[in-house]
């Protein structure tokens, strides 16, 4: 008694009959029953032997069933269509005519459906054959590693269109099919092909099979641009840009070769789209994104790294109030005895019960009015109680750890005293607490103040680098929740910034606080939460912001860059190498034309330019430095012995 098969594999093919004859064998020998999965070979048209040799293997392989179909050449997106009308599964599976499939392929994915049932789709991305590959396969390899990051072996869980930092290789894909009945399955207008689990590549690619590929894969952008344009940037239609890509990567290497042709192949297929094929697409508004989730195994540990993210609602986000808990809020202090007066005005009125929190601030030295002003300000003010301490200047980070030793708190809430926070600031972020008590930390990001970025250039500049310009933060870190225990914050986790941040003060001390070799304010904060991920805790983002004003002279801009150089440089060294094991070529990278492109396609051009050449003064100030007086990296185990040591440097 026959029975339909509850899977479908779907290969087109345009002239390979002799690959398609060895991804037929990888895809007939699966470590599922052959009775439960059928093969469907669309032929586009072929002009070889493809048809010959298809009814010569149906004579020889009974099971699993081969059905064979020759259609019009309408290119591989109307090839697959087809085929999902033609396919009797349930889950339909994509694979191409000259890749070689794992024998556990269909296994591995049908186990992704069953871990996570809701999901539309279960794919991963390919590999070359090491002896097959010659020298310009090997250039695209190496320019897929270097722009798919660890990415490219991570398992993520998403309705976010991440492109391209999530493989989507038709060659390793599958889909529901009721899904793809649903979305009108693939969109014949696109000509061109575009998750651990990795197939192999069977032929080796030519310069031709290059050129066609990329020239194809820039009209496709150019087209996808124009039906998702909040989704999908014109990016091959900044010649500026793309001509500083090129000038930034400049080298003699093998991804350099592959991505040079790659940009020009790109540029003239848009163009070619744009300007020949003119093609006429309204918008189309997509669902709201809402979820995704990344994870990934540290290589060579058992450990894995997790980040997550969903939709904030602060109306659905607050959970009654803790009768226990009690708080501290530490701020630094450096001769801004005006502004942080302002800040106080804000703190002092919480949300939550003045009684439940104290504040502290640690004067770093000042030589202004700043004592005499907090002095009176204290005889005004009952409730929050606010602690003053005055230590020998040592810079923020010291200054933040005197503070959490004079902390009462159970919670450490961080801010600095330049800022803004709003009335329910502490209730947001402890609101975080409640929702995830894993998190070790819970923050957000910060605003400009009213009206900054139309009077100041340089507010502008230093906003769009650091939120509106990242090509994931635009897009989610305005509106999801991110929870990750990933070091590099992982797809946008931005819960670090000491602006607006608050940690349990368990973990600070089981750490160590932060550490003081950062005299300058710039990357302690990133360095403590590496720190903290790294041991294995959770940090909670939240798309809530304090408003802090960044506008400057072009002088105070030079000196910030310069001390975020020094500082930068120092935070790579110290964890080196972790940071190439999560991220190759992120330490040697750090400065480089190639790190600041994006940059440069952002308003205040010139800005940018200034902001390259301060951070690499500063680059070189701190490796003349560390020849003088070498650090090394400490175990996250002594840190907290090694904090202990330095309490006798605070007054």
């Amino acid at each position: 008694m026959s029975t339909e098969p509850q899977y479908s594999i779907i290969i087109p093919t345009y002239n390979r009959a002799k690959t398609l004859a060895l991804t037929l064998n990888s895809v007939c020998n699966q470590t599922i029953s052959a009775e439960k999965y059928e093969i469907i070979v669309v032929d586009d048209d072929s002009t070889d032997e493809t048809e010959l040799r298809i009814k010569n293997y149906e004579l020889i392989i009974k099971k699993p069933e081969i059905r064979y179909f020759k259609i019009k050449n309408g290119g591989p997106a109307k090839a697959r269509n087809f085929g999902i009308i033609q396919s009797k599964g349930e889950i339909i599976f994509f694979t191409n005519d000259d890749y070689i499939v794992p024998k556990n392929w269909m296994e591995t994915i049908l186990d992704g459906y069953k871990r996570y049932p809701e999901v539309g789709g279960v794919g991963g991305w390919h590999e070359t054959i090491s002896n097959e590959a010659g020298f310009w396969q090997r250039c695209v390899d190496t320019m897929d590693n270097k722009f798919g990051g660890g990415i490219l072996d991570a398992e993520i869980k998403t309705n976010l269109y991440f492109s391209p930092y999530i493989g989507a290789q038709s060659a390793n894909l599958s889909y529901k099919k009721s899904i793809l009945q649903e979305c009108g399955g693939f969109d014949e207008n696109l000509r061109s092909s575009r998750w651990p689990l990795k197939v192999k590549i069977i032929k080796k690619s030519r310069l031709k099979d290059f050129f066609y590929k990329h020239i194809g894969e820039g009209k496709d952008l150019f087209y996808l641009h124009k039906k998702y344009p909040k989704l999908i940037n014109d990016i091959y239609g900044n010649l500026l840009n793309n001509f500083l890509g090129l000038l930034a990567y400049a080298g003699a290497s093998r991804f350099y070769t592959a991505y040079f042709f790659s940009v020009l192949c790109r540029i003239g297929g848009r163009i070619f789209a744009k300007y020949l094929e003119r093609p006429v697409i309204e918008g189309v508004d997509l669902l709201p994104n809402e979820t995704f989730e990344i994870s990934k195994k540290l290589s060579g540990e058992e450990k894995f790294i997790k980040t997550s993210g969903r939709l904030f609602s602060k109306s659905i986000f607050r959970i009654k109030e803790s009768e226990t808990d009690f708080c501290s809020v530490v701020i630094p202090t450096y001769n801004r005895a005006e502004s942080l007066i302002k800040a106080l005005e804000n703190l002092i009125n919480q949300t939550i019960s003045p009684e439940k929190y104290e504040i502290i601030i640690i004067d770093d030295g000042s030589t202004d009015d700043t004592e005499l002003r907090i002095r009176n300000y204290e005889l005004r003010i009952r409730k929050p109680e606010i602690k003053y301490f005055k230590i020998e200047n040592g810079g923020p980070a010291k200054a933040r750890n005197f503070g959490i030793e004079k902390a009462w708190g159970e919670l450490v809430f961080f801010t600095d005293d330049d800022c803004t926070v709003p009335p329910d600031w502490m209730e947001t972020l402890l609101s975080g607490f409640k929702k995830y008590p894993e998190a070790a930390g819970a923050g957000g990001w910060i605003v400009p103040p009213d009206g900054e970025l139309e009077k100041s250039a340089i507010s502008r500049f230093l906003h769009f680098e650091s939120f509106s310009g990242h090509p994931i933060v635009k897009s989610y870190i305005r509106s999801h929740e991110i929870l990750s225990n990933d070091p590099l914050m992982c797809f946008g986790n931005f819960a670090y910034n000491t602006a607006n941040i608050c940690y349990k003060k368990e973990v600070l001390k089981a750490i160590g606080g932060f550490r003081e070799d950062f005299y300058w304010p710039g990357s302690e904060d990133n360095d403590l939460a590496f720190r903290i991920a790294q041991a294995g805790h959770y940090l909670l983002y939240l798309p809530f912001h304090v408003t802090h004003p960044k506008a400057m002279t072009l002088s105070e801009f030079v000196k910030l860059h310069f001390h975020r150089g020094a500082n930068g440089y120092l935070l790579r060294i110290i964890h080196q190498k972790l940071l190439e094991k999560l991220k190759p070529g992120f330490v040697r990278d750090y400065g480089s034309m190639a790190s600041f492109v994006f940059r440069f396609s952002g308003p205040e051009k010139f800005l940018a330019l200034v902001q390259w050449l301060s951070i690499n003064a500063g680059i070189r100030y701190m490796k003349r430095a560390l020849k003088r007086n070498p650090i090394s990296s400490e175990p996250i185990a002594e840190v907290a012995d090694n904090c202990e040591k330095r309490k006798s440097n605070y007054v």
